[in-house]
């Protein structure tokens, strides 16, 4: 032993006593020790040169067993091979060693070499702490397997050719069998594959896959104790070491038959809801196609009393004849409705385009319903380029809109209100908008004002309109390649509109 050396031990010898001092003091006092460590020095033989009190009580060996021993043989130790490489290159080294103690009972100890050099700079011996983790290994195993097994999912481990290594106590219940009977077999043997051939031969080629390092998933059938068969989401994944290669795979089944079960419940009742449906569809284009023979001749009958063709009216009749056309108009309105409904729900609502003046189709329209304003006490006014506003559209179903919003803007205007209607160009279309200064809108109803068969709170207690006029409106918009609005303030009024292309895009429309 060098000088160097003998100095160097002789130090740490009179702090391991100072350091032993200080843990009987500790313990005296029902403390904890702060000083846990094993200290030891051996020579690059192994040979062991300082045994400290505390590798005493770590290892079980006294100090005149220990002191001129092999550290390897005396602890069982198996150190790796870059441990020692590491040690020499870089000077330290640290990381778990499974050893024993002197009962020969296995312990893990978290390790830190150190490596002394002499006056030369020459390896000359190591100076070793270990930290006994033992205890906190067991615990934290003992934690995992708690975990492993109480999780609902089902969980194990495969070596890459899928021999099954680990399961936890979730699968083996679901299956009815014990880890024992499939431990070490083949996964695709395990009870919850042997019912289907085909399985079997899918998991193979799944861990085939997950072997060479993809992430696999599919859903599969499990049979149960009870006889049945359980949904499975199961995934299988490669773990792999610090190499990149793959060293295990990870199965993973989760229990999804109840979800599978709603599922199925969905479907149904997305089924049935479909068939209702059509069902409905096909009654309203029915009733609707029925309803316009009787109309028709209510409404003729109407003109004929109105023109006294069968005699004169006294004015009570005259008023009854107007509040009869009045009705079958509202009727024809509905008719309408139902019947444009009935081709958007049958995807045969067509467009019939043609080259057309818009301007002169709002001047039409609004011409149209300038009595209706008048008899409610309402300012109608218009504003249109002085140029015609010549565009690709269908005349009719663009005056359908127009009147529906014009309509409805002069049913929620009190009197002595305005309504205004703009027409503006804009760069690829135009911009047509119908103001009011009426009621306004609930900013809480603008996202449900053009959905079938809602009608606003308002609409109810003025008892007028089915709900559908809106969204028929804002079909026909988007069918011409056009987009529909609405922006209202409460108590203020509101302002719909809705933009035209020149020419609707291809296909968009027919």
């Amino acid at each position: 032993m060098t000088p160097a050396l003998a100095t160097m031990i002789d130090s740490l010898t009179r702090l391991e006593a100072a350091a032993e001092e200080l843990y009987r003091g500790q313990a005296a006092l029902g403390l904890e020790s702060a000083v846990r460590e094993a200290l030891v020095v051996r020579d690059l033989s192994g040979r062991i040169l300082l045994w400290s009190k505390a590798a005493e009580r770590l290892f079980g060996f006294e100090a005149s067993e220990a002191l001129g021993a092999q550290e390897e043989a005396l602890l069982g130790a198996v150190w790796p091979d870059h441990a020692r490489a590491e040690l020499m290159t870089v000077g330290v080294w640290h990381g778990d060693l499974s050893q024993v103690d002197a009962e020969r009972r296995p312990l893990v100890v978290r390790a830190q070499w150190v490596l002394h050099r002499d006056e030369a700079g020459r390896p000359a011996a190591v100076i070793a702490q270990y930290a006994d983790m033992t205890s906190a290994l067991r615990d934290a195993n003992r934690l995992v397997r708690a975990i492993f097994d109480q999780t609902f999912n089902y969980i194990g481990l495969l070596d890459p050719q899928g021999i099954l290594l680990e399961v936890n106590e979730t699968a083996v219940r679901a299956a009815g069998v014990t880890s024992e009977q499939v431990i070490n077999r083949p996964f695709w043997e395990a009870p919850w594959w042997s019912h289907s051939p085909e399985l079997q031969e899918r998991l193979r080629e799944a861990i085939r896959e997950a072997a060479g390092g993809r992430f696999m998933r599919f859903e599969a059938l499990h049979p149960d104790p009870a006889g049945g068969l359980l949904w499975v989401d199961f995934t299988l994944k490669p773990v792999f070491d610090e190499q990149g290669r793959v060293e295990w795979l990870i199965p993973e089944g989760r229990d999804i038959t109840e979800r599978k079960r709603l599922e199925e419940a969905l479907q149904q009742q997305f089924e049935r809801r479909q068939e209702l449906d059509r069902l409905k569809d096909s009654f309203l284009s029915a009733v609707s196609h029925e309803l316009r023979t009787p109309l028709g001749s209510i409404k003729g009958y109407a003109e004929f009393l109105a023109d006294e063709i069968a005699g004169p009216l006294n004015p009570q009749q005259m008023e009854f004849v107007r509040q009869l056309d009045r009705g079958v108009h509202r009727l024809e309105y509905l008719v309408d409705d139902l019947l444009d409904l009935a081709r958007l729900e049958a995807g045969t609502f067509r467009l019939s385009l043609a080259e057309g003046d818009l301007a002169e189709q709002v001047r039409e329209d609004v011409d149209a319903l300038y009595p209706q304003a008048c008899e409610s006490r309402l300012r109608l006014e218009v504003q249109l380029p002085m140029e015609p506003v010549r565009l690709r559209m269908d005349g009719q179903r663009i005056g359908q809109v127009l009147t529906n919003l014009l309509q409805n803007a002069i049913k929620f205007t009190p009197a002595k209100g305005i309504i205004q209607v703009h027409v503006d160009r804009e760069p690829g279309g135009v911009r047509c908008s119908v103001r009011d200064s009426g009621i306004g809108i609930p900013p809480e109803d603008l996202p449900i004002l053009f959905q079938r068969f809602t009608q606003l709170e308002s609409g109810r207690k003025k008892g007028c309109g089915t709900g559908l006029g809106l969204s028929i409106c804002k079909a026909i918009v988007e069918a011409h390649g056009g987009e529909i609005g609405v922006e209202s303030t409460l108590g203020k009024g509101s302002t719909f509109w809705f933009t035209l292309p020149d020419r609707p895009p291809a296909g968009l429309a027919p």
